[in-house]
């Protein structure tokens, strides 16, 4: 894991959304061979800013990730508005590659540009789940396809609910897991576990954090101008962020990106983490590939 975390304010040239950057800091790799990190893009929930995911996504960098986080800025209505939309996906994945290599050379030297891995809470991770499943709320003669180079997703606090049913995720080759806070109000755990049984492809896991309510991994609870969460956590926020990103990241590095060691680490916390209830379909023992965090 790398300890030496930076954060870079930038904006996306050719999204025009102000965005924030966490990487481990090029300056401590010398040791290091070759070390290129895959890039996830975090997309926020409704009416939340991105500098309260600023604490998530530098847990998640040391587990060896370039993460993105922008403010899904959307016009409504005259107005401007914290309101990711479904078109952001493909757009930022594409941004990616144009953008990201222009914020610097020993940043450029350090992203692996065909792996990206998406990060969603609430409205943004059922925009990504929606983005997954084939965008099929864009118009028939659309041109939308998931970007290759995605390899995996995680989402916290996030069902797929339309015309009182839950959506079907039948169309996707990507590894998903859909994680809960059991005091969570606004998304109750039962609905998000829905969602989870409505993923046809494995590998997939559910993974219910005890305690943790809604803004479980946001800096703080109920951030201004994100709907009301009236229900307390039961565990520290510093405690429920931590265990949200490793099992974030861990998810994502053993099922995503074949790495043997997360993998282990992921089967070890199974049976040992008091703070999660997890759900996976298959073991990971199967990977192959050898990691490096």
């Amino acid at each position: 894991m790398f300890e030496d975390i930076v954060r870079y304010g930038a904006k996306w040239e050719t999204l025009g959304n102000p965005i924030d950057l966490y990487y481990p800091n090029p300056h401590s790799l010398l040791h290091r061979h070759r070390a290129i990190f895959p890039i996830a893009v975090l997309l926020p929930g409704f009416g939340v800013e991105r500098i309260y995911y600023s604490h998530y996504a530098r847990q998640i960098a040391r587990y060896g990730f370039v993460v993105v986080v922008p403010d899904g800025i959307t016009a409504i209505r005259s107005r401007t508005e914290l309101f990711d939309k479904l078109e952001r996906v493909p757009n930022a994945l594409a941004a990616i590659s144009v953008d990201l290599p222009k914020a610097g050379t020993a940043l450029a030297d350090l992203l692996d540009l065909g792996k990206l891995v998406l990060l969603g809470h609430s409205h943004g991770g059922a925009i990504g789940l929606d983005a997954i499943r084939g965008a099929r709320n864009f118009p028939p003669s659309s041109d939308y396809r998931i970007p290759e180079v995605l390899v995996g997703a995680v989402f916290f606090g996030t069902f797929l609910w339309e015309d009182s049913h839950n959506l079907p995720i039948d169309r996707s080759r990507i590894p998903i897991a859909s994680i809960a806070g059991s005091s969570d109000s606004l998304i109750p755990p039962h609905e998000i576990l829905e969602t989870y049984e409505q993923i046809q492809n494995s590998p997939k896991a559910y993974i219910m954090v005890k305690g943790a309510n809604h803004y479980g991994i946001t800096n703080r609870n109920n951030p201004p101008g994100a709907p009301p969460e009236l229900r307390k956590s039961t565990i520290e926020q510093a405690v429920a962020i931590e265990t949200i990103a490793r099992w974030s990241a861990l998810f994502l590095r053993a099922y995503a990106l074949g790495d043997r060691m997360a993998c282990q680490l992921y089967q070890r916390g199974i049976k040992l983490d008091p703070n999660v209830k997890v759900l996976t379909t298959p073991n990971c023992q199967t990977v192959t590939q050898s990691g490096d965090f």
